[in-house]
């Protein structure tokens, strides 16, 4: 049998056929989302839910939102004194600057019972809200964090029987949030940490007395709040990963869509834009499944010490950037390995100046490998506060970015923990 000839005209057809079919696999394959669908029934089976009615997160009715929106309204309009003084907050042992006395005996007194009544509404239901736009995300940050320091800065001035008060409303305002997303859960540890630093100023008055034990109380019920969070920011940001790999969105930002700037670079054929799309789109489902064992090993995890060797077990992460991004780490940074270890450290502070004020055993060293003693911070033959051998486990003597430590009784040093602490280098009020 001959095979008919084919003129130039049926050549360049023939071609065009097969261009085209190859055009027309190769979009099947790049908007197809079998593989996500994949991936959110691997999570049900896992237990993990893969989108926010799954999870529960169903927004808050509004009563508790105006409630959320009234407390971020006192960050607004009362911005704490160290916001805009940061460089000359007290240190140990320092008397407090007059303005900051000053500053606080001018917040009025509403303020305080406003706090109060919020922080008690919201802790009994804390709030779920949708986020339509990171810069608003990024101003409730700054908003409740504010609230948080206002309350911290009036433990340094108040007699001690006020302080437990004050700090079972840092408490309170710290876990109003159901955290949705890694951001929230970081901002929820930072305020953990703002109020722990604040405490431990005051601890030479409060150790032994009733007054440190109660407050020592409120320390470790906002650890253990934290702690039950720990998986709740990695949930609640899954259905935004698949959202975005759907879309193969070149940064995950809310709200999701094709950036327009990056679109137009990939439609003129920019190299580098293209690759950074196709190599999303070609290693979507492996990252996304280590996203799901990231989060199982998370929720298993039966403490800190548990969770950080349960860290040291997974596989090296792929390279996520696209999530490193949403966070501001650089390329090439997981971000589970920075929320991890930034729970345990912040989570040891707090039972670290707990332990202190009541006289309990102190925690050991969660990153330790054998679980070890924390190291004291020694200066001038006193001990001014305890370090961990932090992520890498290796005690490298109490320095500053190898190790990591908690000032309990004076100002840390650079670039050693037991140094003099940096000068001050202050700017115009």
């Amino acid at each position: 049998m001959r095979i008919p000839r084919l003129g130039c005209l049926g050549w360049l057809l023939a071609v065009a056929v097969v261009l085209a079919l190859g055009v027309l696999a190769f979009w099947l394959w790049f908007i197809s989302t079998a593989d996500i669908r994949r991936v959110e029934a691997e999570a049900r089976a896992m237990g993990i839910p893969p989108t926010w009615a799954e999870a529960g997160l169903v927004q808050s009715d509004q009563e508790t939102l105006e409630r959320f929106a009234a407390l971020l309204a006192i960050g607004k309009r009362t911005p704490s004194w160290t916001e805009n003084n940061f460089e000359r907050q007290p240190r140990f042992g320092e008397p407090l600057p007059p303005e900051l006395i000053a500053f606080q005996a001018g917040v009025p007194a509403a303020t305080w019972t406003d706090v109060v009544e919020l922080s008690t509404e919201l802790s009994a239901h804390p709030v779920v809200r949708y986020a339509t736009a990171k810069d608003a995300v990024n101003d409730e940050a700054y908003r409740l964090r504010s609230v948080c320091r206002l309350l911290v800065e009036r433990v340094l001035v108040v007699p001690l029987a006020e302080i437990p008060a004050l700090a079972n409303s840092s408490t309170r305002v710290a876990l109003a949030i159901q955290p949705q997303t890694l951001m929230d859960q970081l901002v929820m540890l930072s305020m953990g940490s703002i109020t722990a630093a604040g405490i431990a100023k005051r601890l030479p008055e409060l150790r032994g007395t009733a007054e440190g034990r109660a407050v020592a109380q409120e320390l470790r019920l906002l650890r253990d709040g934290l702690w039950r969070t720990r998986a709740d920011g990695w949930i609640g940001e899954l259905p935004l990963y698949l959202e975005s790999m759907t879309r193969l969105s070149p940064f995950l930002d809310w709200p999701l869509s094709w950036d327009l700037e990056q679109s137009q670079k990939a439609l003129a054929l920019d190299a580098k834009a293209v690759a950074e799309v196709l190599a999303r789109r070609c290693r979507r489902l492996e990252d996304l499944r280590y996203c799901l064992r990231y989060i199982q090993s998370t929720r298993q995890a039966e403490g800190l010490a548990d969770l950080i060797q349960r860290g040291r077990h997974m596989p090296p992460p792929p390279a996520m950037d696209w999530v490193a991004a949403h966070l501001g780490l650089p390329p090439g940074d997981f971000p589970g390995d920075f929320v991890r270890e930034g729970l345990v450290r912040n989570l040891l502070f707090l039972e670290v100046v707990a332990a202190e004020l009541d006289g309990s055993p102190l925690p050991p060293d969660y990153f330790a490998a054998a679980g070890g003693p924390l190291h004291p911070i020694m200066r001038d033959g006193a001990r001014i506060g305890w370090y961990t051998v932090n992520s890498d486990g290796v005690d490298d003597g109490g320095r500053m970015g190898k190790d990591f430590g908690f000032a309990t009784d004076g100002t840390l040093g650079r670039p050693l923990l037991a140094g003099p602490p940096p000068a001050r280098v202050l700017t115009t009020p």
